[in-house]
């Protein structure tokens, strides 16, 4: 029994181990990488309203547009007036570590002026429009509506 513990322990330390290597050894501190093609990179966190939310490391200098793509752009769901970027890291004289994007607008004037800079560690969040809301409440009472039906037919048929 206690050999087959520590073979399982041993087994767990050296799989966190590979897996803390697997991704460069980050161990939640923000740095910069090499990519492949030995690019710059840093690491970036997109949430929400995207086909492939995760961390990904995107080239230095990236603008905030670009940073959205490399996760698949946004869904049809996405709020795309009030997209959120949170800092990891303020600079001298800067105040906000929340900036709320209006991509919408960009997208109507092309102005770049109104893109922030994405920096390393930062973290875009999409949140869904509230149709989103209604959709899941909607499917869920169809759901809850689906399992009375089935229960009043089983009612009525076990009573004939």
């Amino acid at each position: 029994m206690i050999k087959k513990l520590i073979i399982a322990s041993t087994f767990l330390l050296f799989s966190t181990f590979a897996f803390s290597q697997s991704f460069g050894g980050q161990t939640g501190a923000a740095t910069y990488q090499s990519s492949k093609g030995g690019a710059i990179t840093q690491p970036i966190q997109i949430w929400g309203e995207v086909a492939r939310p995760g961390i990904y490391d995107v080239p230095i200098g990236s603008d905030f547009l670009a940073v959205i793509s490399y996760a698949g752009g946004p869904t049809d769901l996405a709020k795309l007036h009030q997209v959120r970027l949170i800092r990891a890291k303020l600079q001298e004289g800067e105040t906000e570590t929340t900036i709320v994007v209006d991509v919408e607008r960009y997208l109507l004037s092309g102005d770049k002026s109104e893109l922030p800079e994405v920096r390393i560690g930062d973290t875009i969040i999409i949140s869904p429009r509230f149709i989103k809301g209604v959709r899941t409440t909607m499917s869920n009472i169809q759901a809850i509506m689906s399992l009375v039906n089935a229960m009043v037919l089983i009612q009525y048929y076990s009573t004939r």
